[in-house]
């Protein structure tokens, strides 16, 4: 079923099975899968958007049925740890989802909000090392994102006019250049940074 693409069907059956962690993990893979094509393009069509809430309703659903059962009496520390993992890259592709959609309506205030709940982007200089030390273990749905995303945040600290936190994803898009983060994205950032502190 995943190997054809369809991420209902198979979601649906692990679902059935009583495996909402595999569920979840797959439409995590679906989701970031959605917001890649969608940032990608100049706009989504109504059948891609259909087709993102889609996986949104069922992950969510997923995520409501496997924060259940890790919280059911007996479960294993280490079934605990893992499940709380997907439950939090569910959670961190939700917050893209928002930091992308508030950008594209140029919604700074709103996508700076979404940006806060993503570990995987420092807001301050304090974080960039750490941030970019911890590359190698992002997932992949949120790995695919990172240009995007820091391509969104950065419009959206420029438009407020926060020259820190736009200085830490310039920063971190530095540390991360070429192999984790587009080569646009850094330079669109640098500009950013660039403009945002000329004199007026």
């Amino acid at each position: 079923c995943e190997a054809a693409g369809e991420v209902d069907w198979a979601a649906e059956l692990y679902s059935a099975a009583g495996s909402p962690e595999d569920s979840l993990r797959l439409l995590c893979g679906a989701l970031g899968d959605a917001l890649s094509s969608s940032s990608s393009a100049a706009a989504a069509d109504g059948g891609a958007a259909e087709s993102l809430e889609r996986i949104i309703i069922r992950g969510n659903d997923a995520a409501a049925a496997l924060s259940s059962a890790s919280g059911a009496a007996g479960a294993s520390s280490a079934a605990s740890s893992s499940s709380f993992a997907v439950l939090d890259l569910w959670r961190q592709l939700l917050a893209a989802r928002d930091l992308l959609a508030a950008a594209s309506l140029g919604d700074p205030v709103s996508a700076l909000r979404a940006l806060d709940s993503l570990p995987c982007i420092p807001q301050d200089a304090h974080r960039v090392q750490r941030c970019a030390d911890s590359l190698p273990s992002l997932p992949g749905p949120l790995a695919r994102l990172l240009s995007s995303l820091l391509v969104a945040g950065g419009r959206a600290a420029a438009a407020a006019g926060d020259r820190a936190r736009l200085r830490a994803m310039a920063s971190f898009a530095a540390a991360a250049a070429p192999t984790r983060v587009a080569r646009s994205a850094f330079e669109e950032l640098n500009s950013l940074h660039d403009r945002l502190n000329l004199p007026a």
